[in-house]
Parts: structure tokens; C-alpha cells; sequence
């Protein structure tokens, strides 16, 4: 199969994408001059094109995908001549019922393999790599890696990620103005659309504080894989910079390490006590900064 044509259905936020990049990596090391289509959320999935890793990106929200949940076969004869187009379709869609999985074998595709996205035992990179196995790929305990067209920043810099996609993981803002205050090197705080709190917090402390806010994804990787170190929650961001071999240090609570750290060959991983984040104090996480 010298010209595979590979079709892979990936949602999710920039972690779930980030951690399913070894997937997608192994199968472009498999077949270097296949072609790999990615159906996801562009502004997210725009990075492995980007990166080299897939050929093209569609989004998922566009018209016609929402047939592939139907109980019913209601695909159009032009729908069934794109998907049986692929030799290999690797769908990583919720499919409860199985209908995205059985839908996608109607058309007449090749080889249809189903993985569920939910994460429970394994690590999240192995758990999407699992369904490779019935290609003959093995590639478990492999890291994320991105390389991209760097910004080169003026001066050195260490990088901030206080927010997260949930509340409950997050360090309190005020320990990582703190930990900024400790640390010499220029401070950058990177702000999503989730962390209002948070930036209301840096605002009324650090008033003249850099602030990369909601950036573009790709304009946003550019700048963080020239930090001389990043430090965050556990979050996209966090598995962001650790896929782009930016030193990685990143702080868990309540969620298993075991299953969402970041990999990478520089990411140090730090468990609060009793997972409570209010426990861990700024010095600690201070002196873990000569761990990574």
C-alpha cells in the first residue's frame, strides 16, 4: 500500500488532539508518501497540517457528517464515493451505538477501525495508538512532537498557563504570580477563553503583565517553542508545550497523571498533596524548575 490513501475522525480539545498526534505520526512514518486526510476541528487539527504530519484538514462541523450518526444509512452516493475513496478509515468519533463505525463500512470502505475516546486505563497517547496494532504498529510509549516555523522572541522568556478547562484543576493565579515574582527570567501569562478569572486576577496584580490572549492556535505554538520554560496546569496548553520540546513543567490536582501527563523529553510532572492544588505552595513548585 506505497500510496495509502488514510482517512482519520478525530474531535475533542487541544489536548484530546495533541495526545491522538502519535497515532497520526506513526501512520505518516508508516507510509511517508501516503495521503492522510484529517476530519476535526480546524482551528485545533490546522497544526499537524501545518506540521507536515496530514496532508488536509476538513471540519467536522461541515454539512453531511452529521448523517454518519444516523441509525438509518441516509448517506449520499457522493458521501459514499469520498469515504470508499480511503483505504484506511481510523475513526475516533463517540460512536455509542456503533453507527459511525457501521455507516463508514456501507460506503464500501477498505478497513474501517473504530477506537473509543474515552480514556480509562491505559495512558491517553497508547490508548489512541492502540488500533494500530491491527496494522502491524507498534508504537506505544511514544511522546507528541510538533515542529513548527518558530517566532523568535526579543529575550528569553518563561511561560505561564494558569487557566485550564476546568476550575478544579488550576492552581490558584495568585501561586503562579508568585512563582513569576521568583523566577528572573521575563514572564508571559497565556490566557484562554476559560480563564477570566484568572486574568482578572494577573490584571489587578501585575497591571503592565504580558499577556498572549486567546491566541490563534498555530500563531500561539510559534511563539511558546521559544520559551525557555513553560509552566502550567493540566491542560491543552501544557501538552501543547510539551509536544514542542519547550521545558515542561506541569501541576495536577484532582486528575490521574498516570493517563493525561504530557510527554515529552522534558516534562516534569508535580502531584499536589492529597491532589488538592491549594496545598502546593510556590517554593516547591520553584524548586522543580531545575528538574526539568
Amino acid at each position: 500500500m506505497k500510496q495509502a490513501r488514510i482517512l482519520v475522525l478525530r474531535g475533542g480539545a487541544i489536548g484530546d488532539f495533541i495526545v491522538t498526534l502519535p497515532a497520526l505520526q506513526a501512520l505518516r512514518e508508516r507510509w511517508p508518501d501516503g495521503y492522510i486526510e484529517l476530519i476535526g476541528y480546524p482551528h485545533v487539527a490546522q497544526l499537524a497540517e501545518i506540521a507536515g504530519i496530514v496532508n488536509k484538514v476538513e471540519s467536522l462541523d461541515r454539512a453531511g457528517i452529521a448523517r454518519l450518526f444516523a441509525l438509518r444509512f441516509l448517506l449520499t452516493d457522493e458521501q459514499c464515493d469520498y469515504f470508499r475513496s480511503f483505504d484506511i478509515i481510523l475513526n475516533y468519533l463517540y460512536d455509542p451505538d456503533g453507527s459511525v463505525a457501521e455507516n463508514l463500512r456501507q460506503t464500501g470502505a477498505q478497513l474501517v477501525l473504530h477506537h473509543e475516546p474515552f480514556v480509562t486505563q491505559l495512558h491517553a497517547v497508547d490508548h489512541f495508538l492502540k488500533p494500530l496494532e491491527r496494522l502491524a504498529i507498534y508504537s506505544a510509549g511514544n511522546a507528541p512532537k510538533l515542529r513548527l516555523i518558530a517566532e523568535k522572541p526579543p529575550h528569553p522568556f518563561a511561560a505561564f498557563h494558569p487557566g485550564s478547562g476546568s476550575p478544579k484543576k488550576n492552581w490558584p493565579a495568585e501561586n503562579f504570580i508568585a512563582l513569576a515574582r521568583k523566577i528572573e527570567t521575563r514572564a508571559v501569562f497565556i490566557i484562554g477563553e476559560a480563564d477570566e478569572d484568572a486574568e482578572r486576577i494577573l490584571r489587578r496584580e501585575i497591571p503592565d503583565a504580558e499577556i498572549w490572549k486567546q491566541l490563534p492556535l498555530p500563531k500561539l505554538a510559534a511563539r511558546l517553542s521559544t520559551a525557555t520554560l513553560y509552566i502550567g496546569n493540566d491542560s491543552g496548553i501544557s501538552h501543547l508545550a510539551a509536544a514542542l520540546g519547550v521545558p515542561t513543567l506541569v501541576l495536577f490536582g484532582p486528575s490521574d497523571p498516570n493517563l493525561w501527563s504530557p510527554r515529552g523529553a522534558r516534562v516534569k510532572v508535580i502531584q499536589a498533596p492529597a491532589r488538592d492544588l491549594a496545598r502546593l505552595d510556590p517554593d516547591t513548585v520553584l524548586a522543580a524548575t531545575a528538574e526539568v
